[in-house]
């Protein structure tokens, strides 16, 4: 998919011992503290895929989150995991502290009725060189 990056190595979780077994029940307990339900987890040779859904005030919302470009070896695929952790326990802590919104939050993630992401939906015109996309500053 246009936009996305190529899988990079970062400082988080470097050296994590935690196996992705534990991080993958350590997902599933914060979106169950948070009052998710409906979780999936999908480990395929192509992508990782967490899923779930949240009741907000405007209705139940799915998000889907998928990491592709998966690094190899396991110590990456570890890192990788625990990324994905803080990835949701910070957006979901910022909903609860009342920063944001679960869709707000979670807005490249939310699943439309055709199934895509909003990302999947937005990227290609967001990345595209015709893209008619005001910059910051630009006095829009």
């Amino acid at each position: 998919m246009p936009g996305k990056s190529k899988s990079k190595s970062g400082t988080y979780a470097a050296r994590t011992g935690v196996p992705p077994e534990k991080t993958i029940i350590e997902i599933r307990r914060t979106l169950e503290r948070y009052n998710a339900t409906g979780f999936h987890w999908l480990d395929s040779p192509e992508k990782v895929s967490v899923g779930f859904a949240m009741n907000t005030d405007n209705g139940t919302r799915v998000i889907r989150i998928d990491l592709v470009d998966m690094p190899d070896g396991e110590q990456a695929t570890r890192q990788r995991y625990r990324a994905i952790l803080l990835y949701i326990k910070s957006m979901l802590e910022a909903v609860e502290v009342g920063i944001m919104s679960i869709e707000e939050a979670f807005m490249p993630h939310l699943m439309l009725a055709n199934g895509r992401t909003v990302a999947e939906y937005i990227m290609p015109t967001i990345v595209s060189e015709d893209a008619d996309v005001p910059l910051l500053g630009s006095g829009y």
